[in-house]
C-alpha cells in the first residue's frame, strides 16, 4: 500500500478477488483512485516491486489483477462512485476527454 502512489490497499482487493468478492474488491480498488481502470493498464506498478511475495518466488501481478477486476466488474456507476465524488456537489458543466486511444497521443479536454 505504501508503494502505491494512490495508496490503494492492493492486498485487500487481491484477497477479495481470491474470495470471489468482485464488487467489494472493485470498491476497495476504486475508492482512493477514481481512475482504477486506467491504472490497471498503464501504471508502472511500483507495488509489485515492493511486494513481499517476491522474496519467496515472484511478486503478485497486482496491476494485471486490477485490470481484470475493472474489466470484469460492470458496476452500477452511481453506487460505486468513490467517497470524495459522493460528497462533492455536481458541477454545472461536463468534461469530455478526446484522444487517439493508444500510446503517444495526449488527450484534449473539452468543457461544455
Amino acid at each position: 500500500m505504501m508503494a502505491c502512489p494512490a495508496h490503494t490497499n492492493a492486498g485487500r482487493y487481491v484477497e477479495l478477488i481470491a474470495e470471489g468478492e468482485f464488487e467489494e474488491a472493485y470498491r476497495v480498488a476504486r475508492d482512493p483512485n477514481p481512475m482504477a481502470s486506467i491504472c490497471g493498464r498503464v501504471c508502472a506498478h511500483p507495488c509489485e516491486t515492493a511486494c513481499r511475495r517476491g522474496e519467496i518466488d515472484k511478486p503478485i501481478a497486482i496491476r494485471a489483477l486490477k485490470r481484470f477486476l475493472t474489466s470484469a466488474t460492470v458496476p452500477n456507476r452511481a453506487s460505486h462512485r468513490c467517497e470524495c465524488c459522493r460528497t462533492q456537489p455536481r458541477l454545472p458543466f461536463r468534461i469530455a476527454i478526446v484522444g487517439r486511444g493508444q500510446w503517444g497521443y495526449l488527450p484534449r479536454m473539452i468543457l461544455h
